[in-house]
């Protein structure tokens, strides 16, 4: 039976994965987020403490980079 005109495609919700130090990281524990009518919107990977701990002692070690290349990377990503 073919759809309505009226009714919508259904939509897979959003994956928003972790950053870490190496990247995007797709966890097994995953939390639905739904819209304001209720339905999952996004799924959310929910990483472990030492995840975490990794990735911020990463970020400490990193050596920030020059002010002009922080520029372009962020225009880069607008």
């Amino acid at each position: 039976m073919p759809a309505s005109a009226s009714e919508e495609p259904v939509q897979q919700p959003l994956q928003l994965d972790a950053l870490g130090p190496r990247g995007e990281f797709r966890a097994r524990n995953r939390q639905v987020v739904p819209d304001v009518t209720g339905a999952p919107a996004a799924e959310l990977s929910l990483v472990p403490p030492p995840f975490v701990s990794r990735a911020h002692s990463a970020l400490r070690r990193a050596e920030p980079a020059p002010p002009d290349e922080r520029v372009r990377r962020i225009a880069a990503a607008a």
